[in-house]
């Protein structure tokens, strides 16, 4: 009944546990040696491997999962509070809200004292992939407000959704198909085909989560800023990314900041807005902070309900 307030509290409290005991660690681990770092020739067989390697390491982690729940639920010497505690540290390992926020208060903190080498730096280490060696001040709060409102769909809602509507084998088969797209869903030579598969599923299974964070960024922004236009910019800029989820939560950041957020030749939200700078930077992560700690009461609330 209290799992989600138990895995909020130890990622508030403790943040990530180190790889050596982290479920998603161990994944990529897993995935790295199914993917053996090299896909096969073909358009068919890559695509075939890189279908076998998600399904796989979903259904390894999934039945683990499957098999602690059913072991909880079947226990007659646990009492519930233990049950939550267990299913709760479990979960824990499936997101990451603390962190999130913590590593764009930190590119603020660089940006606010001028330190654009670093703030470069800890973007690239910690958000995104593209080359942060030449980006601006208002760039980096950009590319910053962009991964943070992205990721508060894959690092929060969606494991908690799918926790909510299948438990831990729910929560853990999403965070694998997850990271199979964060590792092979490039549009590189070796993994163009591979990363297809989990690509497409990961987009798929964000459908609804990143549709839910959206509404709820636009909530989360009225305290902050007050009166906004995130619901005019969510409704006509949300299809302007090539993902067909990572606009709703952009648009709708973008929309209640009055910030324009852009990627040269791939997409531009809110193109009439001005540009972002630390200020910008501050709120969003306010707006994002709010936006997890809501999404994470409306799940526990949600499965208070449904256990009641």
């Amino acid at each position: 009944m209290w799992s989600i307030a138990v895995a909020a509290l130890l990622d508030i409290t403790f943040s990530d546990p180190p790889n050596t005991i982290h479920p998603t660690a161990w994944m990529g681990t897993l995935i790295g040696k199914l993917w053996g770092q090299k896909a096969p020739t073909g358009r068919a067989a890559a695509f075939l491997k890189g279908m076998l390697i998600t399904l796989s390491a979903a259904a390894l982690f999934a039945g683990a999962a499957w098999f602690i729940q059913t072991a909880l639920l079947r226990s007659t010497s646990l009492p519930p509070v233990a049950r939550d505690l267990i299913t709760g540290a479990l979960l824990y390992t499936t997101f990451s809200f603390r962190k999130l926020i913590h590593i764009g208060s930190l590119i603020r903190k660089t940006l606010s004292v001028g330190d654009l080498p670093e703030a470069r730096r800890l973007l690239s280490w910690h958000l995104v992939s593209r080359d942060t060696r030449k980006l601006s001040e208002s760039e980096i709060a950009a590319a910053t407000l962009e991964s943070l409102s992205e990721n508060i769909t894959d690092s929060i809602t969606a494991p908690l959704f799918y926790f909510l509507l299948f438990g831990l084998p729910g929560a853990f088969a999403y965070r694998v198909i997850n990271t199979c797209d964060a590792m092979l869903g490039y549009h590189d030579r070796e993994r163009e085909w591979l990363g297809k598969f989990p690509a497409r599923l990961d987009d798929l299974l964000n459908l609804i989560p990143a549709r839910f964070s959206a509404l709820i960024i636009l909530l989360a922004g009225l305290p902050i800023t007050g009166r906004h236009r995130g619901l005019p910019v969510l409704v006509s800029d949300h299809g302007g990314t090539e993902s067909p989820n990572a606009g709703w939560t952009m648009a709708a950041l973008a929309g209640v900041l009055g910030v324009s957020l852009k990627k040269q030749l791939h997409y531009d939200l809110n193109r009439n807005g001005k540009e972002p700078d630390t200020e910008a930077l501050h709120k969003g992560i306010q707006i994002c902070r709010l936006t997890g700690i809501m999404i994470l009461l409306f799940f526990q609330g949600s499965l208070y309900v449904l256990c009641c």
